[in-house]
């Protein structure tokens, strides 16, 4: 569509809907809430029996307090402006003074304005008529505390005008009249702007016609009543007759509908008896609007509440049915992501120490449910033996009265995993999560928890870790073979020297008169470059052993003096000029001492490898351990062109590399051994030239406190 053509239909939507304008929908809105008005004064006026001032019913001020409690305030003042006229121009067409109008407009509006007010200003967004408290608030305020109001104000302008006499009769007329007047024709209006209205127009046909049946034999019963013979027992029956219609309207219907039998039923019974017919025409006008008015009063309240519980009730019931299918839909999807998790629920009671679980926990562990398999013995014999030992002294820990004092969590949540042998003889580990109800007096009542069969997870993290053990080995493997050349120049010296000392000591036992000194010191020689050679080859074959990490305390100066001397051949090789910083009297710390030197032993082969293009008198590492904040730091330093600084956030990760023959896996693996060991692996280039990588490795007494 061309934009000209798009802009232009908003504005003929707007022409040919003009009802789109708010002033003119505040001018409509006036003009009904006056037709109203005015209906209700002449309902009024054909209902005020003759020699009386006072309506027996009326209805004008209720209907305008259904306006204000529906409309918005904005519109109350125009509302007030277009009823001033429409008020004093009928009551001059009866023939009221002026005076007597313009007071009683003050009290018809006034009772309005009050009811609507206090109501509105209570309900706090709750629907007006759509609970039990706000029947009782529209009933206390709406329809008993505006009307005594204002009917001191009524009485005393009818008093002062000359209609009538008698102050307190007038009061009292004029109260029940609006009380009964709001009771009646308050409620369907507000019901019928809260959504009853919109709720008969969707009604099927066959309720349609339910309520037609019902109306017409609440008029037919009011009828034959009022229009036949008065006899002493028909006061009974109008009282009785027409209460089995209006529960129905209540049961069946609602509030609106019961609502509207009721101002039906009273409105034909005041027309009847001001045409004097029915038992509320047998005595003095008086008299009979009394009767007619506590009738009224009778019905209207009780059926009102009784049909917004009803209402309450049928609520209740389907927001219940709601939740309840909202519970079993959730149970079902739960029980779908617990089959699909491998997970089961489980609780404990304590005092029998009967476990209850649900009948997919024999499954997973291949055996068929068994309601009498609940006793805790039971479960515990399925847990692998190396794991029962943990589990019982767990149970005994948390299942204790004092196991929480007064000022603890009563529901701390537990995990643990544990093995439980599968029907086939296997063995699948479980995740249990679980928590413990306690009672007033603080011992265990429940043990609610959850169990998950992550065997899988398990196996697959046992063979992620036996593969990170492979790489580790690997590498120390691969790094050791880079110092081939000079590990062998270690072996051979000592070798070389042993053989020619044995030669020598030969030479000498041979004479006539050996130097038996002189074959002693050559005995001490041979026997220390034999431990020279031994210790290289131990070293060797430490770094070269496959196995699990084993923690145990560790020196690292003592690590650094280790590897250095590894490295010797091979650091005179490169000539790389090795100076030391060893702290004196360092703290052990906790660590696999092998895992230890392979992270030196990368790392300072990496700044050799750094300082490869210096010229050979301008290559220095430095090696410095301090302690610092519950750990003891190494620091590897080399005086290379340093680390670029787009690589420096990607040098621990994997397949990473600077090296043209490099795999990049050795600084990964060394920032893994670190983080295994409670540490912390990082580098950072140094104010002048070349680069610092440290090791972090917590003292041993501080990993022990943290378990």
């Amino acid at each position: 569509m061309p934009p000209e053509r798009q802009s232009a239909a908003p504005a003929q939507e707007a022409r040919l809907s003009p009802l789109n304008s708010p002033v003119l929908q505040s001018a409509v809105a006036a003009l009904a809430v006056s037709a109203l008005y005015l209906a209700g004064m002449k309902i009024g006026s054909a209902l005020t029996a003759a020699g009386t001032p006072i309506s027996t019913l009326w209805p004008p001020n209720a209907l305008l307090m259904a306006a204000l409690l529906v409309a918005p305030r904005r519109l109350w003042p125009l509302f007030l402006a277009v009823l001033l006229p429409v008020h004093v121009l009928f009551q001059t067409h009866l023939g009221l003074p002026l005076g007597a109008s313009l007071g009683w407009f003050l009290g018809n509006t006034g009772e309005a304005l009050i009811g609507a007010a206090l109501l509105r200003a209570t309900s706090r967004g709750e629907p007006m008529l759509g609970t039990t408290r706000g029947v009782v608030r529209f009933v206390l305020l709406g329809a008993l505390l505006a009307p005594i109001v204002t009917s001191f104000w009524d009485a005393a302008v009818v008093l002062a005008t000359g209609l009538g006499s008698g102050y307190w009769n007038l009061f009292a007329t004029r109260l029940l009249s609006n009380v009964i007047a709001i009771l009646l024709f308050v409620p369907p209006v507000v019901l019928a702007f809260d959504g009853s209205l919109r709720r008969m127009r969707r009604a099927s046909p066959r309720r349609w016609l339910e309520a037609a049946a019902l109306g017409t034999a609440a008029v037919l019963c009011c009828l034959f009543l009022d229009l036949g013979p008065i006899a002493p027992h028909v006061f009974v029956l109008e009282i009785y007759a027409q209460l089995p219609l209006f529960v129905w309207a209540a049961l069946r219907f609602g509030p609106f509908e019961s609502s509207l039998a009721v101002l039906t039923v009273t409105l034909l019974e005041v027309w009847l008896s001001v045409h004097g017919h029915g038992l509320f025409a047998a005595g003095s006008a008086a008299q009979n609007a009394l009767s007619l008015q506590t009738y009224s009063a009778l019905i209207a309240i009780p059926l009102l509440f009784f049909a917004v519980t009803v209402e309450e009730r049928r609520r209740a019931d389907k927001e219940l049915r709601r939740n309840q299918e909202a519970l079993a839909e959730a149970e079902k999807i739960g029980s779908l992501a617990r089959s699909a998790a491998r997970m089961v629920n489980w609780t404990l009671d304590v005092p029998s120490g009967a476990i209850f679980a649900e009948p997919a926990l024999p499954s997973l562990l291949g055996f068929e449910f068994d309601p009498n398999r609940t006793s805790i013995d039971f479960w515990l014999s399925r847990i692998s033996e190396p794991d029962r030992p943990q589990i019982k002294a767990f149970m005994d820990t948390i299942l204790r009265p004092q196991a929480l004092s007064a000022g603890q969590d009563d529901g701390p949540v537990h995990e643990l995993e544990y093995r439980v042998h599968h029907a086939d003889g296997s063995l699948r580990w479980f995740h249990t999560r679980l928590t413990v109800e306690r009672g007033p007096d603080r011992s265990p009542r429940r043990v609610i928890g959850t169990a998950m069969d992550v065997t899988q997870r398990k196996t697959a993290e046992l063979e992620a870790q036996e593969q990170r053990r492979e790489l580790t080995h690997l590498a120390r493997v691969s790094a050791l073979g880079e110092l081939s050349g000079a590990l062998a120049h270690e072996l051979n010296q000592p070798l070389a020297s042993i053989l020619s000392n044995a030669q020598a000591a030969r030479l000498l036992i041979g004479r006539e008169s050996p130097d038996l000194a002189e074959i002693g010191k050559i005995l001490d020689d041979i026997a220390a470059e034999d431990r020279r050679a031994g210790d290289t080859i131990r070293h060797l074959r430490k770094l070269l052993r496959r196995g699990a990490p084993h923690l145990q305390t560790v020196n690292l100066n003592t690590s650094v003096a280790e590897i250095l001397s590894l490295m010797r051949g091979d650091l005179i090789t490169r000539n790389v000029a090795v100076r030391t910083s060893l702290a004196p009297g360092l703290p052990p710390v906790q660590a696999d001492p092998i895992e230890v030197q392979q992270v030196l032993l990368n790392l300072i082969l990496n700044a050799c490898d750094a300082m490869g293009e210096n010229r050979s008198d301008d290559r220095v590492l430095t090696l410095i351990t301090c302690e610092y904040s519950s750990s003891v730091v190494v620091s590897v330093s080399d005086v290379g062109p340093g680390i670029p600084g787009d690589c420096m956030g990607s040098l621990f990760r994997p397949f990473f590399t600077t090296k043209a023959d490099g795999l990049g896996m050795g600084l990964a693996i060394c920032q893994s051994i670190a983080a295994g060991i409670g540490g912390r692996l990082w580098a950072e280039n140094n104010p002048d030239r070349g680069s610092t990588f440290r090791l972090a490795v917590p003292l041993a007494e501080d990993r022990a406190s943290r378990g």
